[in-house]
């Protein structure tokens, strides 16, 4: 069957097509220029950002994947933690009853609680680099010493052993390593540093000593395969590269169970999304190694 063209619509169309025309040419200056704006903007703003780095010109995009992800979570709505998961957190209630620092004795008497309540597994998302500033040892010490030489400073008046004592009393590092000892399930937290510039104020003797306990935490899963072009690893894993590693007090790595890295890098907009689970880090050796982030290790373990 035939249509037969309405030649209504043509007239309108028409008219359409005309109106169009006479407002473009009424405001052609105006879309022009705006054109003309639009155009020198992106310019502008891909060489500004071109000039930083090749990266950084995707930073636009980077924005928009990061919002449209926020977008999805909201969406998708809160999602109530599994019952297997408990987070100890030190808020303002804790510093202002124990102020700040506290003595690392009360990280023994929470590791003691736990092992109590029955935790499987333990994490630390801090390190401890230094000993316990808050520790009355080292004035102790020197006590005794002044006293050893002072004239009868020998005697057995009882007062030697009172400040031996004392000392054990106030050793907070002795009395965290024991309860991370006795718990037998502490994951110790580290930071790797990803830039030779951040080493700068660590001890690099600390470091190796570290490094020595560090190396038998790698990755299992991951095994070296020696090729032609002398290679450890003939694959590429998208994993930061460690320099270096700010190192828990030996003795407190000797009690650990494990170890873990929680370094976490923010967006472009400040905000953090996610967290890195595999380091590549050689440390004091020749060889380089992948080491799992706190979370893995303490998945692992549990």
């Amino acid at each position: 069957m035939a249509v037969k063209p309405n030649p209504t619509l043509k007239v309108k169309a028409k008219w359409l097509l005309n109106g169009v025309r006479g407002s473009f040419k009424s405001h052609r200056y105006s879309v022009t220029l705006s054109f003309v704006v639009t155009v020198c903007s992106l310019i502008v703003y891909v060489a500004i950002n071109f000039t930083r780095s090749a990266k950084s010109a995707f930073v636009f995009l980077d924005n928009v994947e990061a919002r449209s992800l926020d977008a999805r979570f909201q969406f998708r709505g809160p999602v109530k933690p599994a019952p297997e998961v408990v987070v100890v957190a030190i808020d303002q209630k804790t510093i202002d009853r124990l102020s700040w620092p506290f003595a690392r004795s009360n990280y023994g008497r929470m590791l003691d609680t736990l092992a109590r309540d029955g935790a499987r597994v333990v994490g630390f998302d801090v390190d401890f680099p230094f000993p316990d500033r808050s520790s009355g040892v080292k004035l102790l010490t020197e006590v005794e010493q002044e006293y050893r030489r002072s004239p009868g400073g020998g005697s057995s008046d009882g007062f030697v052993e009172r400040l031996q004592a004392l000392k054990a009393k106030s050793d907070t590092d002795a009395q965290f390593t024991k309860s991370i000892q006795d718990a037998g399930n502490v994951v110790l937290g580290h930071l790797f540093f990803l830039s030779a510039s951040e080493t700068k104020h660590m001890d690099p003797e600390r470091m190796k000593a570290y490094d020595e306990v560090l190396a038998f935490q790698a990755y299992p899963q991951v095994y070296k395969i020696q090729t032609k072009a002398n290679e450890s690893f003939p694959f590429k894993l998208e994993a930061p590269d460690g320099v270096g590693v700010e190192p828990n007090l030996r003795v407190f790595a000797d009690a650990a169970k494990s170890y873990g890295a929680f370094n976490f890098d923010a967006d472009n907009d400040g905000t953090f999304r996610k967290a890195t689970l595999i380091f590549r880090y050689a440390g004091s050796g020749e060889e380089e190694n992948f080491y799992p982030s706190l979370d893995v290790q303490m998945a692992r373990l549990y």
